[in-house]
């Protein structure tokens, strides 16, 4: 019996862990969007699908963007990355919301 309570108490540790983990996750992806909001454009190459923005290319658009030069990267086959530098944030330019996902025909 005790062993049962331990392995119970165990689990439900684990559980609530875990479940921190993914409130952690969801929160730092929304605190991504919104900090990054108007500086990229993502640019869809031959493809109409949707990209899905995961947390993991919001950190890869954070951790290029330059002063002073926009940057441009094939982050994978059909997917190109427009980064405003901070330089021309501060200034006030951003891509619009319409702006922010491209469809390009090569």
């Amino acid at each position: 019996m005790l062993k049962q309570l331990l392995l119970l108490f165990t689990f439900f540790c684990c559980t609530v862990v875990l479940s921190q983990e993914v409130t952690n996750s969801k929160e730092y992806h929304s605190q991504l969007l919104t900090e990054l909001d108007g500086i990229y454009q993502i640019q869809l190459i031959n493809s109409r699908a949707k990209p899905a923005i995961s947390t993991e290319m919001l950190q890869f658009i954070k951790n290029n963007q330059q002063d002073s030069e926009q940057v441009t990267i094939q982050y994978t086959s059909i997917i190109r990355i427009v980064i405003l530098p901070r330089d021309a944030v501060n200034n006030g330019q951003q891509f619009l919301q319409e702006e922010q996902i491209t469809y390009i025909s090569e």
